[in-house]
């Protein structure tokens, strides 16, 4: 039980992080990029191939942040440059990532089992620790002048021409910021369960939107990024341990391949509960 309840925050803290990727660009930006299923599993293969290769585990989580971020600003290229619609520009460039990853792992599957990572101490405590080492400067930075002028765009971008603020620029960054903590925590997936698969990646969004709308719960309508973080992180951890107790009741009789139907079970429940508390608030109104 208390193996379980290790398994479920280490798991929890991680794709709580992966959720606040798409929170930036889902929730601040306003923008649905689907790029993250390709670029999640791009840190990892990246992490993979240079752990495989003799460099040291912790360098091996920094530079699968820069691949992502090139993998980001390809869809805002394509999106805000060449005027392809921003699903389909993120569905391209995560088709087209899918063939990359193939080609930098040589093989579906690649395990480092064999290679030394950077779990040398229990793995919930170099979870948190990276947590806050990413979490950190996104605080700051939302808590700044630039973080204002993003959430500006992402609720207004009209308005924000108004004050000559060049958007493009800006949503480009986020965008990129967005695919490369999300490249990163698949590299750091990748040393914590010893492989890369080229496929882990398949519903991360989806599963990813399950812990926003799980934080969103909590969030009585706060407009505080910072905060928002926090409750992402508790709705992911939350997702965790719904889908743990889930999978652990026998009369209901679920297994493991059966992950994704809870998940969307999930996100359209949430979907669903939002808009019956939406239309009781304008129903009072």
């Amino acid at each position: 039980m208390l193996d379980q309840l290790v398994t479920v925050l280490e798991l929890g803290i991680s794709y709580g992080l992966l959720a606040i990727s798409i929170y930036l660009t889902f929730r601040v930006l306003d923008f649905p990029d689907l790029t993250v299923d390709g670029s999640f599993v791009l840190g990892g293969a990246l992490c993979a191939l240079l752990i495989k290769k003799g460099v040291s585990p912790y360098l091996a989580l920094v530079f699968p942040f820069l691949g992502g971020a090139l993998a980001g600003l390809t869809t805002g290229v394509l999106n805000l440059k060449f005027r392809i619609n921003g699903i389909l520009a993120s569905i391209l460039v995560m088709i087209m990532l899918y063939s990359i990853n193939l080609r930098i792992l040589g093989a579906a599957n690649v395990s480092i089992f064999e290679q030394s990572t950077i779990y040398i101490i229990p793995p919930l405590l170099i979870n948190i620790a990276v947590c806050f080492m990413i979490l950190t400067p996104m605080i700051w930075l939302f808590r700044s002048y630039l973080g204002l002028v993003l959430v500006a765009i992402g609720q207004n971008e009209k308005a924000s021409h108004l004050y000559r603020i060049n958007t493009n620029y800006h949503k480009l960054s986020l965008i990129a910021l967005s695919n490369g903590v999300a490249s990163t925590i698949g590299a750091l997936m990748t040393q914590y369960q010893g492989f890369c698969d080229v496929s882990m990646g398949f519903g991360v969004v989806v599963t990813g939107l399950a812990c926003i709308m799980l934080g969103e719960v909590f969030a009585k309508e706060t407009k505080s990024i910072p905060k928002m973080f926090g409750l992402v992180i508790l709705g992911s951890i939350l997702y965790r341990t719904i889908t743990q107790i889930a999978l652990n009741l026998d009369f209901i009789g679920l297994k493991t391949s059966d992950l994704k139907l809870i998940t969307s079970v999930m996100v359209i429940t949430s979907i669903i509960l939002a808009n019956l508390r939406k239309g009781t608030g304008h129903a009072k109104n």
